[in-house]
């Protein structure tokens, strides 16, 4: 059975790289055909117009078109100024308060009138800022015009995806009658992929996976490190052990490598950290019952924090940062048939594998392209915005951005591998302008480090990319501003903040400019690297990689203003120079709470605690003495009880709620008066399998609603004088 597996996987590696191969050859061909047809036009051009005559034509009709924008100018009063910002800005809160939840029309009213508005503001950049007056001037200020547009074609691109979005949650209901009933219950195959993952870990996904209300299914445990304690623990639990002789293609290799083995008609994929709650199958199967419908994609949900909220202390304030594209963009993906697989928490027909070769290996994201290659074969993909699972976010910041990075990468890999979305076949044109929205998320991280760096340049060297008046800033950029910073928490259900993500991008923008440029020069230059989960820290650690081109920029910022407004009176325009300290005030603050979010603070457990008000007894020499569940995980539990109810030996603590009955327990640590923490000695695996269901698998039990923006924006205000990462470890 190996060398046929073996056999399996070289084919589908073989056959990706001859067609990766032959795609390069024709991007060549039609590279060319374009550069040329491009030639010819131009010189057709310059040849049947006298050069002087065109010149001059130019030149009248960009000083006609910069004169159009003149609206304001320095006598103006303020208030017709900011007048557009005012009336845009309460029309938008006026949309808010009338619809709090928005409908279809009204968000896409809102997006239309933020697209104007950019649309208008970009207009204005390219008409009547450009400064032309030196050679350093034009390159600068072309380089922050362009910087600009990629920012914003995010913005149109991020806001189309949210434009329409589809619920498919009716359907999931009435197609969940077809499996409850019985009528439809084709056999699934669940594949836990893992390569370093800890064992408990994997434990847990297995007992979840175990938990499930669906009674065919078969687990396969899929180790990519051929570890014995995972051999032994698929064993002792009872599911299927499979690895193979090497790790070619990574996470896409790996399951193509059980593919020949299992025989299930459906495949559902977790990672090794996610677990389903206990109807997962049960709203996502019934979908596959039309013999079109190729995969079923659920969010990714997190039952623990991410770093950067983790590092500033604020759980519950700031949302995952992925939350925005997993509960607001992929719906509306969904409506153009051009949703991404998020590689686990996803249901997909065998059939439609096989049929496409595997799972898709030239890339770092597998689930990227196998979301295209299904597309593109005309399957239909579905998005079901509930949260039936949920997984570990990355708890350090070496994981978080590496984990982003490796996005980045396999995103931009696709355009030279045979997922290209603007080359592949059988994709419509609303498809392929989705999908590209994917590249254009990460592209911008570049033009933040590059505007970060402006101010500096316009300190210490006198460098102006605009020639343009304050005024005239204020009418073309604030009312856009403004608005975007009113709707974004609006149009996302609360799951992004417009001020929390200028601190993820600031964060991410120098590591992800390296990334970028690397791909784009070696776009295969790096290999797959699993995320580390389940480590734990004893001290503060400042992540270098990340903090330390903060700390230079942060260095130059400071000594740079001060120096600016010593000199404030030499500077010639006191409008712009206003906006520019400005600009550097708001970029420092930026700055210092996305240093602070790249000091790890410390973690000395694994274990992930569950905040419980559940009756419980603990047992001493036969006296059981009612306590209260406060916090509770598989390893250990915090309870409200003085700490001589736990003197001596031989404790055992009941929680019926959870299943667990006359269970061993040792007191591990007091916090403080009457709240002790209790280490869980050993439970059976009936025991355990109870537990996991209790904490991961109750449905619903993760449903959550989003941060209004007033509450995060107090927080972004004070997080920057909290310094909580130096707090904590004081």
């Amino acid at each position: 059975m190996g060398a046929g597996v073996c056999a399996v996987g070289t084919r589908f590696s073989e056959s990706g790289h001859w067609r990766m191969n032959r795609i390069r050859k024709l991007h060549s061909v039609e590279s060319c055909l374009l550069l040329l047809a491009g030639a010819i036009g131009i010189a057709c051009i310059v040849l049947t117009v006298p050069t002087g005559e065109l010149l001059a034509g130019a030149i009248n009709g960009w000083a006609w078109l910069r004169a159009q924008f003149s609206v304001v100018n320095t006598s103006t009063p303020i208030v017709r100024v900011l007048l557009p910002t005012i009336v845009c800005g309460a029309l938008v809160y006026g949309v808010m308060l009338i619809d709090p939840r928005p409908a279809r029309v009204t968000r896409a009213a809102v997006i239309v009138l933020l697209a104007a508005l950019y649309t208008a503001y970009m207009a204005f950049r390219l008409f009547a800022t450009l400064n032309l007056s030196t050679i350093t001037a034009i390159v600068f200020s072309v380089l922050f015009f362009l910087a600009e547009l990629l920012i914003y074609l995010k913005s149109l691109s991020a806001n189309f995806q949210m434009f329409w979005p589809t619920n498919r949650s009716a359907d999931a209901t009435r197609l969940s009658e077809l499996v409850t009933a019985g009528r439809y219950l084709p056999d699934v195959d669940i594949f836990l992929p893992s390569y370093s993952e800890p064992v408990e870990m994997l434990r847990r996904t297995i007992l979840g996976c175990q938990a499930l209300r669906y009674p065919r299914k078969q687990i396969y445990l899929l180790d990519d490190q051929r570890r014995p304690q995972m051999r032994a623990l698929a064993q002792e639990l009872g599911c299927h052990y499979r690895d193979r002789p090497d790790n070619r293609d990574a996470k896409a290799g790996n399951m193509n490598a059980a593919l020949p083995s299992s025989r299930g008609e459906l495949i559902a994929v977790f990672d090794a950290d996610f677990i389903p709650t206990q109807d997962f199958l049960e709203r996502t199967v019934g979908f596959f019952s039309d013999s079109q419908v190729g995969l079923v994609q659920t969010p990714q949900n997190f039952y623990n924090v991410d770093a950067v909220t983790r590092n500033l202390g604020l759980p519950g304030i700031i949302t995952e940062e992925q939350q925005v594209f997993f509960r607001s963009a992929q719906p509306g993906r969904d409506t153009f048939h051009a949703l991404l697989c998020h590689g686990s928490s996803f249901v997909v027909r065998r059939k439609a594998v096989e049929e496409m070769g595997g799972f898709p290996g030239e890339t770092l994201s597998e689930d990227w392209a196998t979301s295209i290659k299904l597309q593109s074969r005309g399957h239909k993909c579905y998005y079901l915005n509930e949260l039936l699972s949920a997984g570990a976010a990355a708890e350090f910041t070496s994981e978080f951005v590496g984990q982003r990075l490796r996005w980045a990468r396999g995103t931009l890999q696709s355009f030279f591998a045979s997922t290209n979305p603007v080359t592949v076949p059988g994709l419509s044109l609303a498809q392929r302008l989705i999908h590209l929205c994917g590249p254009m998320h990460y592209m911008p991280f570049a033009s933040r480090f590059f505007c970060l760096l402006l101010p500096l340049l316009y300190f210490c060297f006198g460098i102006v990319p605009l020639d343009t008046s304050a005024e005239l800033l204020l009418v073309f950029f604030l009312p856009y501003l403004v608005c975007q910073a009113l709707s974004l928490s609006w149009l996302t259900g609360g799951h992004r903040s417009a001020f929390w993500s200028e601190v993820y991008e600031t964060m991410l923008c120098f590591p992800m400019t390296l990334t970028i440029i690397g791909t784009l020069l070696k776009p295969f230059g790096k290999a797959f690297k699993v995320s580390k989960k389940g480590d734990t820290r004893t001290r503060l650690t400042l992540n270098a990689f990340v903090g330390v081109p903060l700390i230079v920029l942060l260095g130059l910022y400071v000594p740079a203003v001060i120096n600016a407004l010593a000199a404030a009176e030499w500077y010639p325009s006191k409008g712009i120079f206003a906006l520019v300290i400005g600009w550097s005030a708001y970029s420092m603050m930026l700055l210092w709470l996305s240093l602070q979010a790249s000091f790890d603070v410390p973690q000395r457990t694994t274990s992930i605690r569950f905040k419980q008000q559940l009756p419980a007894a603990i047992r001493r020499r036969g006296i059981a003495t009612p306590v209260t569940i406060q916090e509770i995980s598989d390893e250990d539990v915090i309870v409200n009880c003085e700490p001589e109810t736990l003197a001596g030996s031989e404790l055992t603590l009941s929680i019926p709620a959870c299943g667990l009955h006359e269970v061993p327990v040792r007191l591990l640590d007091q916090q403080m008066p009457s709240r002790c923490v209790l280490k869980i000695e050993k439970l059976s695996i009936a025991q355990h399998r109870s537990l996991i269901a209790f904490l991961y698998c109750r449905p619903g039990q993760w449903d959550e609603s989003g941060v209004p923006e007033p509450l995060t924006f107090w927080h972004f205000l004070q997080a920057p004088f909290r310094m909580y990462p130096l707090a904590e470890t004081r």
